[in-house]
């Protein structure tokens, strides 16, 4: 989210926009993120894109045990959010069901997957984009919203199913734990950027 700003430590990296509300952190991950750590730093608001079929190996992740980057890249993610901080997630369809959504507590957490058939051009790899919030944020009982475009010029198209899915899950959210809305970012407007990147 453009508002987003880091909270405890300090990132500083290169503004995105002229105003200097946007600051991306730039680096590998895997060296950054410990040290995002153990500044304290939290984000309302996280877009991922983690880099497809790597095996990776995070001392203070997954008891240290090597693992995908997409499973790390989501704990990291879990780790770096502020409480009622909100994402986007975007991974390959298949491994995003078999090592993110399988995990009942982490399902809870995702209110809306978006299937994308033809993510990037001249991939032969079925994406999903996975939007985030408070692992309260649906009942077990409650079914996972799940839409399908052919391609990412088409995410226009699930905008305002993501938008009022989302307005739900916040309002049972502040109704949950009393978050005031304010502190809340809008996940719905980074698709704008992850629509922009992909075309």
């Amino acid at each position: 989210d453009p508002r987003s700003k880091p909270q405890g430590g300090s990132a500083t990296g290169t503004p995105l926009y002229a105003d200097q509300s946007y600051v991306s952190v730039r680096g590998d991950v895997q060296h950054v993120y410990p040290l995002l750590r153990v500044s304290g730093t939290r984000f309302s608001a996280i877009v991922a894109n983690p880099p497809f079929g790597l095996t990776w190996q995070v001392k203070s992740l997954n008891d240290s045990k090597a693992a995908s980057s997409t499973l790390l890249t989501w704990l990291m993610c879990m780790n770096l959010r502020m409480s009622g901080g909100q994402g986007a997630f975007i991974a390959g369809t298949a491994r995003l069901d078999r090592e993110i959504l399988e995990d009942p507590e982490t399902r809870r957490a995702v209110y809306c997957v978006v299937d994308v058939a033809n993510m990037f051009g001249g991939v032969d790899l079925p994406c999903s984009i996975a939007f985030w919030g408070d692992s309260a944020c649906r009942t077990s009982d409650e079914p996972l919203v799940r839409l399908a475009v052919d391609s990412a010029a088409d995410l226009h198209t699930c905008a305002q199913i993501v938008t009022d899915t989302r307005a739900r899950m916040f309002d049972r959210l502040l109704e949950y734990d009393g978050t005031d809305e304010h502190e809340l970012v809008s996940t719905v407007e980074t698709f704008p950027l992850i629509q922009d990147a992909y075309r």
